[in-house]
């Protein structure tokens, strides 16, 4: 639990430095920490498949369910149905950034492996990395969206 309290904080606490930045980060400054944030969780999960994938009684069952899960979200037209029902509660930019923010805080990759890890070996560095990294991209869609955002940390600690 503490892993999920500190995630929750960061995402808080990231949308309110976020929220005094509104419209105060440049574009460019937007762009290069996001392109930062995506590399580390690239790294993290390609350095959490290498340590475990090996270990892994079915290793093609990662490939396998990668493959259907995309396959199944482009057939039944996942993110055309996720935005209508984002533009159905709001029409302003925020619905678009919290959408963002709740997919991304939510259901990443370290999302999911993090209290995995937690939970099966006691090791809380992928929620800990986790949170540090929504924290710093809170901080760049509350500026762009507004402290709107911090309503992600509820779905998250939910």
């Amino acid at each position: 639990m503490f892993g999920t309290i500190f995630n929750t904080v960061m995402i808080i606490a990231g949308s309110i430095i976020g929220g005094i930045f509104k419209k105060g980060i440049k574009d460019e400054y937007q762009d290069i920490l996001m392109q930062a944030m995506g590399f580390a969780a690239v790294a993290l999960g390609i350095n959490a498949i290498t340590q475990h994938l090996p270990d892994s009684k079915y290793p093609i069952l990662f490939i396998v369910s990668l493959a259907i899960g995309g396959l199944l979200g482009q057939i039944i037209n996942l993110e055309l149905r996720f935005n209508k029902l984002v533009n159905k509660f709001s029409k302003s930019n925020l619905a678009e950034g919290l959408s963002t923010a709740v997919l991304l805080f939510c259901i990443g990759s370290l999302s999911i492996l993090g209290p995995v890890e937690a939970a099966l070996h006691g090791d809380y560095t992928y929620l800990l990395t986790n949170g540090m990294l929504d924290g710093i991209t809170s901080i760049v869609l509350a500026s762009t969206f507004g402290f709107g955002i911090a309503a992600a940390a509820i779905v998250l600690f939910v």
